[in-house]
């Protein structure tokens, strides 16, 4: 999908008197594949606790560190489709720190909280850096076509955090474990 629509966006204008946050579809479809991948690979993830072995919370943080990594893939397959003018430097950090906090808040809250949750925060993220696009480069680590710099700290400090949080969660916090048994 990131390939077939690359050279598209969606604008996000809900400000008139702000430019519009163009919301890239080569950013936009591996954030919400990544939040889904997060919720997906989740579960399976806190049954593995039952080994209760370190190696099983290591397995988890290579996970994690694999599904961010992986999430950047189609991004830069898809850039090669893009007109030399048009600015994509910013959108593999942006897709870094979304894949690492929806990973994050699946291992803490859960599965399918912890992914909606995520895209929810994004898009806010992207509603208020057109409503306040001054307040929101300082307080949103994430860049935009109109403000392209790539927010590489965050997003390795996001990567580095959410895989710390997996390994000692083995994948999901003692609390989304209880909401999932209490689902059943």
């Amino acid at each position: 999908m990131s390939l077939l629509f690359a050279r598209r966006a969606i604008p996000v204008d809900f400000a008139r008197f702000h430019e519009a946050r163009d919301l890239p579809i080569i950013e936009f479809v591996p954030i919400v594949t990544a939040c889904i991948v997060a919720g997906l690979l989740r579960p399976r993830m806190y049954e593995w606790e039952h080994l209760a072995t370190r190696r099983v919370g290591l397995l988890c943080g290579m996970l994690t560190l694999a599904t961010t990594a992986i999430a950047v893939l189609p991004v830069l397959v898809a850039a090669t489709w893009l007109p030399e003018r048009v600015p994509w430097e910013f959108v593999p950090a942006n897709v870094v720190i979304i894949t690492a906090v929806a990973c994050a808040l699946a291992s803490l809250l859960g599965a399918t909280t912890g992914a909606v949750l995520t895209l929810l925060v994004f898009l806010g993220g992207c509603l208020v850096q057109n409503l306040a696009p001054e307040a929101a480069q300082v307080v949103i680590p994430l860049g935009r076509i109109e403000a392209p710099d790539p927010h590489w700290l965050a997003a390795g400090i996001a990567c580095l955090l959410s895989a710390a949080i997996s390994v000692y969660t083995r994948g999901a916090s003692r609390w989304s474990r209880s909401r999932t048994r209490n689902e059943d």
